[in-house]
């Protein structure tokens, strides 16, 4: 299929928010916060700033069983204001997180000093346990100049992708297994720390 491209600001009240995706990958604006009069009233949240508005825009988006892998700013994950916390929940309840993966702080120097991490999820389904791992190098230092080294984690993540859920695979291969209910107790609170 063709991609379907368009120019206009997503978060507008422009942009429909009806199921219209198979598949989003995402990397997309950290800072920021959209004019609350040019904001889309298709949200769920009332919170102005954009890197939650995305989040739940990605989840209307997706036809059920599409699948979206999003970058965000890790207060994402555990901002322990009301809106943050319900954004998650819904994520957690409504669709199945197939993995967060932490990013090593530097990943996006010199634009950007702000830890990230990846979401990767299906809507649909319920989550029972998030596989989480925490990326320590991406083959380049982690400084503004960003030269080329020998550690490399991504190869480790694609190569464990499939054994992630596994007990023992994934503790073998540096992922974390956390359960529902513990993120439950804890504010839905999703950062691997």
């Amino acid at each position: 299929p063709e991609p379907n491209l368009k120019y206009m600001d997503a978060l507008s009240d422009k942009f429909s928010h009806k199921e219209q995706a198979d598949i989003v990958l995402a990397n997309p604006p950290f800072a920021g916060a959209i004019d609350k009069d040019e904001m889309s009233d298709e949200f769920r949240l009332t919170i102005k700033t954009k890197a939650f508005l995305f989040v739940d825009l990605f989840e209307q988006i997706l036809f059920e069983g599409g699948r979206a892998a999003v970058i965000v700013p890790e207060g994402v994950l555990f901002n322990r204001n009301p809106q943050p916390i319900m954004n998650r929940k819904r994520l957690l309840e409504n669709n199945t997180l197939e993995a967060i993966i932490s990013l090593p702080q530097g990943v996006f120097s010199p634009y950007s000093k702000v830890k990230t991490s990846i979401l990767i999820w299906k809507k649909g389904g319920r989550t029972d346990v998030v596989p989480m791992f925490e990326m320590k190098n991406d083959g380049y230092t982690l400084d503004d100049i960003r030269k080329k080294i020998s550690e490399n984690d991504i190869p480790k993540i694609i190569n464990s992708w499939d054994k992630r859920k596994n007990k023992d695979s994934a503790e073998k291969n540096n992922w974390l297994l956390v359960p529902i209910d513990k993120i439950e107790k804890n504010k839905y609170d999703l950062n691997i720390k």
